[in-house]
């Protein structure tokens, strides 16, 4: 990415629109914005982790895939370079996606915890361990810091 990429975005994310859960997850993935320069994916931009949430077009794209409420409201963008540019320049549509992201993972029955865990590291690492070990992470313990939320307060 050029610096310009990064300076528009930088210059545009705001979190109207986001799902309030997602708001300390911005905190700590950037600032809340200030610091979106996410390490580079070997594999290239549409691996790479991006924006104010650090979401990463091939899992906002397989979000939108799977979405059909999402293909109607945002049509046009099953191509992964239309999409990428979409999700990198338009900041309504990067803020849908990670609402549709968490959406999706909540949906499937996860609770939050589940759900922080696969934001950070991905479904498949989350499947592959267990949930005293979700619940040790230090992501996942620094948002319930933030939000001093207590997650056993629901049980």
């Amino acid at each position: 990415m050029t610096n310009l990429v990064w300076a528009i975005m930088i210059q545009q994310w705001n979190p109207v629109g986001l799902e309030k859960t997602l708001r300390p997850i911005a905190q700590m993935e950037s600032s809340f914005g200030i610091n979106m320069r996410h390490a580079k994916h070997p594999l290239g931009v549409y691996w790479t982790a991006y924006g104010a949430l650090g979401l990463k077009p091939v899992v906002a794209h397989e979000d939108y895939m799977a979405s059909k409420y999402a293909q109607r409201r945002y049509p046009g963008l099953t191509d992964i370079s239309v999409f990428t540019v979409r999700l990198m320049f338009d900041v309504r549509f990067y803020n849908f996606a990670c609402n549709l992201h968490l959406y999706l993972l909540t949906n499937q029955g996860h609770d939050l915890t589940e759900v922080l865990y696969q934001w950070r590291h991905g479904k498949t690492r989350a499947a592959a361990v267990g949930r005293a070990e979700k619940e040790e992470d230090p992501y996942v313990v620094q948002y319930f810091s933030l939000t001093r939320w207590n997650k056993w307060s629901s049980r």
